[in-house]
């Protein structure tokens, strides 16, 4: 943590804060100290300047959406004043709670600055309890917390203590280190929103879900599923994804927008025995009307599969939903063995393709005319160029989504009329 002298003078409001939380967990004052975290827009008012009275209240707004959506159901959080925000984090050690903040901040700041933003944008502190009980606000940095955590491995790799040549290699901090409870509370849902390209709307939103490394970086689902491996099933994740979906889908009907909803689900969930027991268990949950409004994917279906094996898959989910697709890979071919499964589409992802347009539009065009062939429709997920979009419409495709369509929101959207004018005032 920096030193007493740049400590931040705490937001109006905090000794109240303080003396309601004395109140409430008298004995556990020691639990407290270090997880008491306050997140300022200081630095982004100064660098808004005049235009700051303008913004200030959607930047409040902003604030608040993100760290809502940032935070979990035991997670609390309050706004103090103009300026400032203090979160508690129920299930993260002090460590992880500050970066927690600084991903806060971060993505505060690109809401509010868009290319102007910087690290730091915002500040982050920690309060802790001193020995007369008052409560005082430390300003932390992410590079101080980062070399923190990776002190001990530079430590033993160092040349002058260990003798031998610096290990080049990154030091391991996956989330193999992190038990279930703080794995689970990692992590968060986001939606992409997919373009029905043939009825130019869109009205489906497809949940996929991410979470952020001790290094900072920015995981997306098979990439964070890989970083688990160890701590998390696929089927736990595969639950975390359906009951934060239904959750965020429950707020949009209870406000009248009624949408379609999209997840994936593992093959491997629905093929084991404890796997599909606990999915059922939590598909017997959904009200009907909710069932009308989903579309699930099925993924990672094992290359040779029998058609027998994805029929009674698919058979076990029906009930459940308004309709099913399944994702393969993008070099996939096999698709007579889809034919008779009543699927509403095949698709895949571009994520794990060539980045570049040529090579893309190319892997478009011959997935749609071997899907073509047997007569079933089919999407692709994470387009991100409007060459990309425009193959894929005079393609045939159904459905599409990625940056070439619109950026992941925070909570399914509304439905949406959405043409090609949109997809080109939108990029």
């Amino acid at each position: 943590m920096a030193s007493r002298a740049s400590t931040p003078a705490a937001p109006a409001g905090v000794d109240e804060f303080a003396q309601q939380l004395n109140q409430l967990l008298l004995q556990q004052r020691s639990i407290l100290s270090g997880n008491i975290h306050l997140v300022g827009l200081s630095k982004i008012r100064d660098q808004l300047g005049d235009e700051w009275p303008r913004i200030a209240d959607r930047a409040q707004d902003v604030a608040y959406k993100v760290i809502q959506r940032m935070c979990r159901p035991n997670d609390v959080f309050t706004r103090y004043g103009e300026l400032s925000f203090i979160i508690i984090f129920s299930d993260l050690t002090a460590d992880q709670a500050q970066l927690r903040c600084h991903d806060i901040g971060e993505e505060i700041g690109r809401r509010l600055l868009g290319e102007n933003f910087a690290a730091e944008a915002t500040d982050v502190s920690t309060g802790v309890f001193e020995s007369d009980g008052s409560l005082v606000f430390n300003a932390v940095s992410k590079e101080e917390l980062i070399q923190r955590l990776t002190g001990s491995a530079t430590l033993a790799t160092s040349p002058e203590v260990s003798g031998t040549e610096p290990d080049l290699e990154t030091p391991d901090f996956s989330f193999a280190q992190l038990d279930k409870a703080k794995a689970l509370a990692s992590m968060e849902v986001m939606y992409r929103p997919m373009w029905n390209l043939r009825h130019k709307v869109i009205a489906t939103y497809f949940a996929t879900v991410g979470a952020t490394n001790v290094f900072g970086d920015r995981l997306w689902d098979t990439a964070l599923r890989r970083e688990y491996q160890g701590v998390l099933s696929t089927a736990e994740i595969d639950i975390f994804i359906a009951r934060r979906a239904l959750r965020d889908l429950a707020a949009n009907v209870a406000q009248g927008q009624k949408v379609l909803l999209g997840w994936p689900i593992h093959f491997e969930t629905l093929a084991s025995r404890a796997g599909r027991q606990a999915y059922l268990d939590l598909c017997r949950t959904i009200p009907d009307a909710v069932r009308q409004l989903l579309v699930l994917e099925i993924d990672g279906m094992p290359e040779g599969t029998p058609q027998s094996r994805l029929l009674e898959i698919i058979a076990v989910i029906r009930p459940f939903c308004r309709g099913q697709n399944i994702r393969v890979p993008w070099t996939f071919r096999n698709f007579g063995q889809m034919t008779g499964a009543s699927l509403n589409g095949i698709g895949f992802d571009l994520a794990a393709a060539p980045r570049n347009d040529t090579e893309r539009i190319r892997i478009l065009n011959e997935f749609a005319a071997a899907a073509d062939k047997v007569g079933l429709r089919y999407y692709a997920h994470g387009l991100n160029s409007r060459a990309q979009a425009l193959a894929a419409l005079s393609a045939g495709y159904e459905w599409i989504d990625g940056d070439a369509v619109n950026r992941l929101t925070d909570i399914p959207g509304k439905m949406t009329r959405f043409n090609i004018g949109d997809l080109y005032s939108g990029l």
